[in-house]
């Protein structure tokens, strides 16, 4: 099967599972590039989507220093969404995730910018994430 993108074309086996990831960074007069990634994952075994994106939170407020929810998870028909902000210092960031059900596998699109910037970015990435559309 030939995967093709904009800026490459590939081989894979049939059976190969499309686990892509993108990242687009809108290029700002700061130390930071504000961005969205989307990723393509399959769904891990015997979990639904409602059941891995609520295992989200508590997972990240293991691994993520000083995590805080700023609203969500809230679910409505196959999109979960949620924002937060994580780190400390010059590295702290806030992210909003927008989780896309596809059946056994999902999109999550991850909007990322330094919390406490001069520039609210959130809006330009919501526009951006909000043009997003899978293909079959």
């Amino acid at each position: 099967m030939t995967y093709s993108c904009p800026s490459f074309s590939i081989e894979v086996p049939n059976e190969a599972v499309d686990t892509s990831t993108y990242s687009f960074v809108i290029p700002v007069q700061e130390r930071f590039h504000p961005s969205v990634v989307i990723r393509r994952e399959p769904l891990p075994m015997k979990k639904t989507f409602s059941e891995y994106t609520a295992e989200q939170v508590p997972r990240m407020k293991a691994e993520l220093k000083n995590f805080r929810l700023l609203r969500g998870p809230e679910e409505t028909a196959g999109r979960v969404v949620m924002s937060y902000e994580w780190g400390e210092g010059d590295a702290q960031f806030q992210q909003t995730q927008i989780y896309l059900d596809l059946g056994r596998s999902y999109y999550l699109l991850t909007l990322t910018q330094l919390a406490g910037s001069r520039v609210d970015h959130l809006p330009a990435l919501q526009r951006i994430a909000g043009t997003f559309r899978p293909k079959a």
